[in-house]
């Protein structure tokens, strides 16, 4: 279900928009390239807690996670963005968002973080440790963008930390989605979880979209 008016559109090569009937198992892919998701643990949608729409990804941050084939976003800019509900850790401590290199920190790969243990952080553009705190029980939007070599990150459209990366990402591994390296899970709730390669949506202070994308 595309977000009306999206100009890159064409762009996005991931979009989970965890929207379903409650207890459901089906998470599907709804951009333009339709990638295979597979489940690990049998995660589900609940309507529970949800910010917008009918449902959101529940993850219990000990067996849970999602595989997807690597988007491989190369040398350009690229947005990973998503909404998210946390009150604990995972039980490894170190909740895994997005993740493709093993929880190495690899230079051509990703590693996002979003825990207590060290706050929110893309791994591979600073280890600024912990300086947030995301359990809160409350939806909040994240983002990480990438302009050139310059890396934000932002919390509910405001700006959060500003790194450094410039790697060409190449891995052909899988990512995963609520896990670093089938480690270190995630523990909460995830909706409209969408990955843009090519592109930088945000640069500067931006409203969050507060709907299916």
């Amino acid at each position: 279900q595309r977000r009306a008016g999206d100009p890159h559109w064409s762009s996005v090569v991931l979009l989970l928009q965890c929207e379903g009937a409650d207890g459901s198992g089906v998470i599907t892919d709804s951009g333009p390239l339709g990638v295979p998701v597979t489940k690990v643990g049998s995660p589900t949608l609940t309507a529970a807690h949800k910010p917008f729409g009918a449902s959101s990804l529940y993850l219990d941050g000990s067996s849970q996670y999602l595989s997807i084939p690597n988007p491989s976003i190369g040398s350009g800019d690229f947005t990973f963005e998503w909404w998210a509900r946390k009150v604990s850790n995972g039980s490894m401590g170190h909740d895994g968002v997005c993740c493709d290199d093993s929880g190495t920190g690899a230079s051509d790969g990703f590693l996002i973080e979003l825990s207590t243990s060290r706050g929110f952080l893309c791994h591979q553009a600073g280890h600024p440790g912990s300086d947030h705190n995301p359990n809160g029980g409350t939806w909040r939007h994240y983002a990480v963008t990438r302009s050139g070599s310059t890396v934000r990150l932002w919390i509910d459209g405001a700006l959060h930390r500003v790194g450094s990366d410039g790697n060409t990402k190449n891995r052909t591994q899988a990512m995963h989605i609520g896990a670093q390296g089938g480690n270190y899970r995630f523990a909460g709730w995830l909706k409209c979880l969408r990955i843009t390669r090519g592109v930088a949506r945000y640069t500067a202070a931006f409203t969050p979209p507060a709907g299916l994308l």
